[in-house]
């Protein structure tokens, strides 16, 4: 059995195997991580998501109410 080896491309050596894009990629990840707390923070304070509200999101997103159900929680 023969085994083929497949070379890797520059722009993907540039990107993934340079340790110099390490300070890249982490502001990258910090960036994204910051949008994913804030929203679930969002979601926390939300009584539509928690509190006497619950399931108020979840009942009505099926129904397409749910950017006018947002609203009236904002």
């Amino acid at each position: 059995m023969s085994y083929k080896t497949i070379e890797v491309s520059p722009l993907h050596r540039f990107l993934l195997a340079n340790t110099n894009m390490a300070w890249f990629w982490l502001l990258v990840r910090l960036y994204l991580g910051w949008g994913w707390l804030t929203a679930g923070w969002g979601k926390v304070q939300n009584p539509a998501w928690v509190g006497s509200d619950a399931g108020t999101m979840k009942t009505a997103a099926p129904l397409g109410r749910r950017f006018v159900e947002c609203a009236k929680t904002i």
